[in-house]
């Protein structure tokens, strides 16, 4: 478990930069609904490494349950000015509950296709931690 902040330390940042000069890819796992602080200190760390390779998991994590969309999709369409950050439209079953449905989930998944365009985005299964909210035949 990491602190508050921890994304945006000196010793975070210059090991960014070193994973961006070897050409790997770093997969962002934060949690919008759950800490959102996580969402500014991200865009610091994007702002201090411009030329890394991201991508946001799970969208995010929006809290879709509680229909916390404001600030998460505000967020988004900061994140998507970054061209080096791409979106994974992953994990979303999981963060809506039980009792999600397609309307639901759309408009977080709309405005992610929205703003990162299709070319930056990508689909995964989130297989088998989606099962808590949803079967894979749903």
């Amino acid at each position: 478990s990491t602190g508050d902040g921890f994304c945006t330390t000196h010793n975070f940042i210059e090991g960014m930069k070193v994973i961006a000069q070897s050409d790997l890819v770093f997969d962002i796992c934060i949690r919008c609904g759950a800490t959102p602080h996580q969402m500014n200190e991200l865009l610091f760390l994007l702002s201090s490494v411009p030329n890394g390779l991201f991508v946001l998991d799970h969208i995010g994590k929006p809290d879709i349950a509680n229909n916390n969309y404001d600030s998460w999709s505000r967020f988004i369409t900061q994140l998507a000015q970054f061209k080096n950050v791409y979106c994974k439209i992953s994990g979303v079953v999981t963060e809506a509950g039980s009792k999600w449905t397609t309307e639901t989930i759309r408009p977080y998944v709309k405005h992610c296709l929205k703003e990162f365009g299709y070319e930056r985005c990508m689909f995964g299964s989130d297989w088998f931690v989606c099962n808590i909210n949803a079967s894979i035949e749903r």
